[in-house]
């Protein structure tokens, strides 16, 4: 499977777990959360003015995680997870670390928006 079919088949079954969450209650989807994000390389994340296919699986899952009460920010649209060009270098960082640690949660990836962003 190609890189580039691989990142949109990603985000296509993100965009299928936050449409299900929006129908009802998800159990168990927290496992499913973080295969999506570990799936990702933590260099595919780039400053850029178009979202990509990881910044929208990014935000789905963020937005899948609020609805399922996993986590307590609300995202409204994918900007509010992209990383500026000043903090890319950290966000791929503070990734590539929370990829390798086990046990890990849906929180330890998704605090990385908020340490990156300051604040979304």
């Amino acid at each position: 499977m190609s890189r580039l079919k691989r990142n949109i088949v990603r985000r296509d079954r993100a965009c299928v777990l936050y449409e299900r969450a929006k129908e009802s209650r998800l159990l168990n989807v927290e496992r499913s959360l973080i295969a999506l994000l570990r799936d990702i390389p933590c260099l595919s994340f780039t400053a850029t003015a178009k979202p990509t296919p990881e910044w929208h699986t990014l935000s789905y899952v963020a937005q899948t995680a609020a609805l399922c009460g996993l986590w307590d920010t609300d995202i409204r649209s994918v900007e509010q997870v992209m990383v500026s060009d000043a903090n890319i270098d950290k966000f791929q960082h503070r990734w590539a670390v929370v990829k390798q640690k086990t046990p890990c949660n849906i929180v330890d990836f998704l605090n990385i928006v908020h340490e990156c962003n300051g604040c979304v």
